[in-house]
């Protein structure tokens, strides 16, 4: 399954096998598509560009790009953060291109509830997190998401109740909704795949300072907008407006 997964049009750097997404929107559509794909036994990989998402507990790398993976590990100068979050911020700056497979190829253990990394105000949200990472397994255990899903109802009130009862049949395959619809690229990852390339620099162009002229056809985000540095104004130079940027 990874291997059809890494071999799919997106040259993947790594495929994540488990990932907790924080995305409500999606959550909401990948669960209402979740049971399709497993009687198709298919998969999807799904874009972590400019998500919101946490972990790193699984993961294939593909061969071309451990060397650059290991490289980038190498080169942390204080160990700060957290693993997965530093992982994330690799793949955010685009340095590298990742996916978690959809269904879920694998998931956490029971006594992931008990991690002590985290405070007790975290505790509701990383536990309803959790059991939504089970429940998107490809071999749940239903008996098991059932006492999850008991657990976290203690957490909650009627209003609420009433709410996720509601959400229920949304998910369910009687829900008219059509569940082979690709899924939506993340906003950040949209707006670069749609953002021009801008044109060559003219070689009269300043090294130091960001150019806000329309100059061979590129258009300046706003007219006559201007960033810089407090108390420095900016230098006119043929029409052309430069700014010192911090």
């Amino acid at each position: 399954m990874l291997d059809g997964l890494l071999g799919q049009a997106g040259d993947w750097d790594l495929t994540f096998t488990d990932a907790a997404l924080c995305d409500f929107n999606l959550m909401v559509h990948l669960a209402a598509r979740r049971e399709g794909l497993v009687v198709r036994g298919e998969y999807l990989p799904i874009d972590l560009r400019g998500r919101s998402y946490s972990g790193a507990t699984a993961y294939a790398v593909r061969g071309s790009s451990k060397r650059r993976l290991h490289a980038a590990l190498a080169a942390a100068a204080e160990l700060n953060q957290p693993y997965d979050l530093f992982l994330r911020d690799l793949i955010h700056s685009g340095r590298f291109k990742a996916a978690v497979a959809f269904p879920r190829l694998t998931t956490l253990s029971p006594e992931a509830d008990g991690s002590q990394s985290l405070g007790a105000e975290a505790e509701v949200f990383d536990s309803t997190l959790n059991a939504y990472r089970g429940l998107m397994y490809v071999a749940r255990d239903l008996d098991q998401r059932r006492a999850d899903a008991e657990r976290l109802a203690v957490r909650t009130d009627e209003a609420a109740r009433a709410v996720g009862g509601v959400f229920a049949p949304i998910v369910s395959p009687a829900f008219p909704i059509d569940r082979k619809a690709p899924i939506a690229p993340s906003t950040a990852a949209a707006a670069s795949a749609k953002r021009p390339a801008a044109p060559p620099r003219s070689p009269r162009c300043p090294p130091a300072p960001r150019c806000r002229n329309s100059c061979a056809g590129w258009p300046s985000p706003l007219p006559g907008w201007v960033r810089r540095a407090p108390g420095r104004p900016p230098v006119s130079r043929r029409g052309s407006t430069w700014a010192t940027v911090p």
